[in-house]
């Protein structure tokens, strides 16, 4: 049960993704597919203009605020009216969000329009790229268009599985999780798995969204973060994508500082800033941090291993490696020692981390770490690398007692909803 503690505290702060000098092929980790029957299975619809389907929804960890039932502007009702209201706001952002989305999928399938699905990629997205790499601020959907080219050889996409699940934070926020295959027009077929992050823009003015029947409709939603890695470069070969200034961005300190350095903050202009909110940007990564802090350290501490799960939240979803989505830590714990094999434990993490404020209580964790594992039964050193995107919200708890290092029994403020992980260097097998 300790091995099974200290893996599922060491996945949750991993998200180990491809080579750092190139594309995933993830080829070495396609076995593992059947290790964890999770119980949120992916669909497959037969068109991306299908409605989204209720299986599609995932409302585990929605927030419902003062104000949300009111409704939109120009939208339509779409909420199951027998739900409760926090299911059925959820219901409806998730079916709001997608009308916008089947715009993009729909437009990236013509060859004519190929370009114009990234229109709703916001100029400062935050895109975490299969190499480790990060696009930040005005890089955003450049450093996205032209890493697409080196992704797909130029060619044209011409059909997308709907194999996506919509996971609504809260009014203004979406998480979109899936591993979808790509049709090219040479008939090549390219699995992805991905995770990405939508907010909403203030609602009010400039018309209906865009969707299928508005496509001149105003863009309503953008893509503030992401992570993606495909099993299966076009080309036959893995090519770093030309925006990749990237592992010199990431500080690399070997300790975690009690205070968090400026260069690792994002604020970017993606953050959303409400009526009442305390925190600003900075300050709320700031707050966040002095909890993770303590997180990471103790996970680092062969003693004390196991009471860094503490900040998990019992529904997080977890996207694996081989595209597989699970709901809850369990099934983490029952994956893990399949990945990082039995008795190694980890005694050392690189300090590669940054910090990206969504609004007061949403925090993005990004990260290519290398973990340094240690098995204290036979001796010996593994180094795994990895590639992480984490989304964690605060709770309803007041911030004048949260846990940190000067803090160890202070009270959980944050806890992890989502996150999406692959790793570079598999060590089955030795």
């Amino acid at each position: 049960m300790r091995t099974i503690c200290l893996f599922t505290t060491f996945l949750a702060l991993s998200a180990c993704n491809g080579p750092e000098q190139s594309f995933s092929t993830l080829e070495a980790s396609s076995r593992l597919s059947a290790v964890v029957q999770g119980p949120v299975p992916i669909p497959t619809l037969p068109s991306i203009a299908s409605e989204l389907g209720a299986e599609q929804i995932l409302c585990d960890s929605y927030q419902l605020r003062g104000g949300d039932e009111d409704e939109d502007e120009g939208e339509d009702e779409d909420g199951d009216l027998g739900a409760p209201a926090g299911v059925s706001q959820c219901t409806r952002t998730a079916k709001r969000m997608y009308r916008e989305m089947q715009v993009q999928l729909t437009l990236l399938k013509n060859p004519s329009t190929v370009d114009r699905g990234l229109a709703t990629v916001s100029a400062k997205t935050t895109v975490l790229f299969p190499d480790g790499s990060y696009t930040q601020g005005a890089q955003g959907s450049s450093g996205f268009g032209a890493a697409y080219p080196k992704l797909f050889d130029s060619q044209p996409v011409v059909a997308i599985q709907n194999k996506f699940i919509y996971k609504p934070i809260d009014k203004h926020t979406v998480i979109v999780i899936g591993d979808p295959a790509y049709t090219l027009a040479s008939g090549a077929a390219i699995s992805s798995v991905q995770f990405q992050v939508y907010t909403r823009s203030p609602a009010g003015g400039g018309g209906p969204c865009r969707s299928l029947s508005r496509l001149n409709g105003k863009v309503c939603w953008s893509e503030v973060a992401a992570e993606w890695t495909y099993t299966q470069p076009f080309s036959g070969t893995s090519t770093p994508h030309p925006t990749s200034t990237v592992r010199s961005q990431i500080p690399t300190g070997e300790s975690y500082p009690v205070t968090l350095e400026p260069e690792r903050i994002i604020c970017d202009g993606a953050f959303r800033a409400r009526p009442g909110d305390a925190l600003s940007c900075e300050q709320t990564a700031r707050e966040f941090y002095k909890e993770i802090e303590f997180q990471i350290l103790t996970l680092t501490d062969p003693s004390t291993v196991g009471s860094g799960l503490a900040t998990l939240n019992a529904a997080t979803t977890f996207v694996y490696p081989t595209g597989l989505v699970t709901e809850g830590i369990k099934a983490l714990g029952d994956y893990s020692p399949s990945l990082f094999g039995e008795g190694f434990f980890p005694v050392g993490i690189q300090n590669k981390f940054l910090y990206k404020a969504i609004d007061a209580e949403t925090v993005l964790f990004i990260g290519a770490p290398a973990f340094t594992m240690f098995d204290f039964v036979n001796g010996g050193l593994r180094i795994t690398e990895s590639v992480q995107l984490s989304l964690y919200r605060r709770n309803a708890t007041s911030l004048g007692n949260c846990r940190s290092a000067t803090n160890p029994t202070g009270d959980v403020c944050w806890s992890e909803i989502a996150e999406q992980w692959v790793y570079g260097q598999p060590v089955l097998g030795g």
